[in-house]
């Protein structure tokens, strides 16, 4: 958050720089939610209803039902006990909750020839391009490499639009076909740096 606060409206830029002060701040909360749903989200556990299932019959009153929950926990929280916290809040003996899956929090070093290629081809082909490193609130199989100790990037050259982010997984999610065309020039560009020191 801290490399982009210069981009940040006057009122959120504090916010940006010190995100501590949002821990006592729930108007500085609310205005960052309001400003970025996906920068409020690093800063607390998020957890979304995203399955439901019972009878596989319409006449039939299930014996029993489930829900899924998708939690995204920040790197320091301990997941049995943030279990434990959600079977306190639901506070019923009848109900069980179950870990499906989980992962380690794990990062890759920026101090390495790879991302040094990804810094050196963005800058060059987007004149205000900012290479900074980011935690996501996404999804990413990157974690079965970083526990292998083996560096991998959440690195996406497609630049989209604010109409092509919010469709995300959605019903109609698309990319502009010259967008993919430059991205996939993008990457090229990035292994012949990599690979070769340069095209």
């Amino acid at each position: 958050m801290k490399a982009v606060a210069d981009l940040k409206p006057p009122h959120l830029r504090p916010y940006y720089e010190e995100p501590d002060r949002l821990l006592d701040d729930a108007e500085g909360r609310l205005a960052l939610r309001l400003d970025s749903s996906g920068a409020h989200a690093l800063l607390r556990d998020t957890c979304a209803l995203t399955r439901l299932g019972g009878s596989l019959k319409i006449n039939v009153i299930p014996s029993q039902a489930w829900a899924e929950l998708d939690c995204r926990l920040l790197p320091d929280t301990d997941p049995d006990a943030f279990i434990a916290q959600l079977e306190t809040l639901i506070d019923d003996p009848d109900m069980q909750v179950t870990r499906l899956m989980g992962f380690t929090a794990a990062v890759s070093s920026t101090e390495t020839a790879l991302y040094g290629a990804i810094e050196d081809t963005l800058t060059e082909a987007l004149a205000q391009a900012r290479v900074v490193p980011a935690m996501a609130t996404g999804f990413t199989d990157s974690h079965f490499f970083r526990d292998l100790d083996i560096t991998a990037y959440g690195f996406g050259t497609v630049l989209l639009g604010a109409d092509e982010l919010s469709g995300v997984h959605g019903h109609n999610e698309r990319v502009n076909i010259e967008a993919f065309k430059a991205g996939v020039g993008l990457y090229h560009t990035v292994l012949e740096q990599f690979l070769f020191g340069g095209p």
